[in-house]
């Protein structure tokens, strides 16, 4: 396998892995390059593709979220905060705390009051390819303050490596799931 990882919103940039003849083929969504993750044209469309999503990956209604009875104001557009706001995770450079051959550490430290977050909030995403062919994402987080955190790599796949993904089925073997809303 062989992995591309830009600091840049802690990005899967690709993903090659071997196909049924043992060739590379790049099964991760994304762009042609890292420097057009950064561009208007892309950061107009929230696309997301393949980066980590923070603070909060999902939707928080309502335009700001409690905690311990304050109120914090959040960025939202018709009541919904996405995925960690206008400027969240997916638009930050991260630190590169270790590189090595088959992995990487990134950080990221988010401010107090950092979209609108309480806590000063220092996060950390390992991306690794195991000999199994395997890749392991590890994202964690530590706060000064009570706050809410729900981190995701937000990597689109087509396991054919191009073409529809119609045709692709997925099995999640779980009991329950949440519902977006």
């Amino acid at each position: 396998m062989e992995m591309v990882v830009s600091n840049y919103g802690a990005t899967i940039i690709s993903l090659k892995v071997p196909d049924k003849n043992n060739l590379p083929v790049n099964v991760v969504v994304g762009l042609d390059s890292a420097n057009s993750y950064t561009e208007k044209a892309y950061q107009n469309h929230m696309l997301y593709l393949g980066s980590t999503i923070g603070r909060y990956a999902g939707r928080i209604s309502m335009g700001y979220v409690a905690i311990d009875g304050q109120n914090f104001p959040l960025h939202h557009e018709d009541g919904v905060h996405l995925h960690g706001g206008k400027a969240g995770f997916d638009k930050k450079f991260w630190k590169i705390e270790k590189q090595q051959s088959s992995s990487v550490i990134l950080s990221y430290t988010s401010e107090h009051l950092e979209e609108g977050y309480p806590g000063t909030l220092l996060v950390k995403a390992l991306f690794e390819l195991l000999p199994s062919n395997t890749l392991k994402i590890l994202i964690s987080a530590t706060t000064d303050k009570a706050t809410v955190v729900n981190l995701t790599n937000h990597s689109y796949f087509n396991l054919s490596g191009s073409g529809s993904v119609l045709g692709h089925e997925l099995h999640i073997n779980g009991k329950n799931y949440l519902e977006v809303d």
